[in-house]
């Protein structure tokens, strides 16, 4: 049900028998998700849904849909792996035209099925990259919070350790006693 290109006139059958799917899905599945991702996170761990069809009193069909699960992304702070928790729940009209769309109340989503459909999958990858956090951060018991915390209150050296001393090269530094009058070569100031 999930990967199947699903027509508006298949969504109203469904919607007038008030279908139901649970089950889960990979976040591997979804192109444009996995590479926001971190490297290391799991793609093979499963996001949890549960999808309802219906039909809506402006004989529409609706699709509601739950999301429950992680998707392991990169904390902003530490640049780690952040297993940011998926609690998603939306309720989307489905038309077929623009037009169809303007009429709609303003209190509804909508996303509109072309000729060729759409697929749930689809649907939920667009719902999923809505709801990213912009700058997805551990929290605050974290060591990157930790961190933070220190920067913040200016314990920098809790941070990034005690200061260290650099040598400067400095190729000119003898330049300003040989420009001096009276210096540099043998030490007499001719008039």
């Amino acid at each position: 049900m999930l990967v199947e290109p699903m027509a508006l006139s298949r969504l109203r059958e469904l919607g007038g028998q008030a279908a139901r799917w649970e089950g889960s899905f990979s976040a591997e599945a979804m192109v444009r998700l996995r590479g926001l991702l971190h490297p290391e996170a799991d793609l093979q761990e499963h996001l949890l849904a549960s999808v309802r069809v219906k039909m809506r009193q402006d004989n529409f069909p609706a699709i509601e849909c739950s999301l429950t699960g992680h998707l392991g992304l990169s904390c902003q702070r530490c640049f780690d792996l952040y297993e940011w928790p998926v609690l998603l729940s939306f309720e989307l009209a489905v038309v077929g035209s623009e037009q169809e769309l303007e009429g709609l109340d303003d209190r509804f989503d909508a996303v509109i099925a072309d000729r060729q459909g759409m697929t749930l999958l689809e649907v939920i990858e667009d719902e999923l990259l809505s709801a990213l956090p912009l700058a997805p951060l551990h929290d605050q018991d974290h060591a990157c919070a930790a961190g933070r915390v220190a920067l913040d209150t200016g314990n920098v050296s809790a941070v990034l350790g005690p200061p260290v001393q650099i040598e400067k090269n400095r190729p000119f530094a003898d330049l300003d006693a040989l420009l001096r009058p009276g210096a540099g070569r043998g030490g007499s100031n001719e008039s």
